[in-house]
């Protein structure tokens, strides 16, 4: 009899053992797939904070521009007023030629004129290049809130699991 009560007993403690084994090898599956979704949680995270200062970046940039460009404007439109106006009272390079007394003074008024195209064409691009780059930055900013979601979307997928 007594053997059997230790075989009974042995037998009861062997499956309570397997079923704990079995039990942990869950447990740690679940800590593992806990640990997954934790990292890549923190990743998207990581990704979705690192987006949103490229944004606040782009953000600030456009409004720098904004700022600058009603003077860019007034300038670049001074500039053609200029242009306009020096082209119609001179009669163009002839005109300036052949209304200077000397060589010296010729030379020194198409310097002079050279020197305020130079200028002009200067406002004129500066413009044309802060309304380009405001172009740039505003599909940046767009493209960077698409980013944003979509990593906002993977984070909240992640914790989902």
């Amino acid at each position: 009899m007594h053997a059997s009560t230790s075989h009974i007993a042995f037998l009861l403690r062997r499956p309570a053992r397997m079923i704990t084994c079995a039990t942990l090898a869950q447990l740690d599956d679940a800590r593992r797939q806990v640990e997954d979704a934790t990292a890549a949680y923190e990743e998207a995270q990581t990704a979705l904070d690192e987006l949103q200062a490229l944004i606040d970046q782009n953000e600030s940039d456009i409004a720098e521009l904004e700022v600058r460009l009603p003077e860019l404007r007034e300038r670049a439109s001074d500039a053609m007023r200029a242009q306009y106006k020096h082209q119609k009272s001179s009669g163009g390079f002839l005109g300036v030629v052949l209304g200077t007394t000397t060589l010296d003074d010729a030379i020194s008024t198409l310097t002079y004129m050279d020197q305020i195209q130079e200028s002009n064409n200067q406002d004129i691009q500066e413009l044309n290049d802060a309304e380009a780059e405001l172009e740039q930055k505003k599909a940046e900013l767009e493209e960077a809130r698409k980013q944003a979601e979509d990593a906002e979307q993977k984070a909240a997928d992640t914790l989902a699991e």
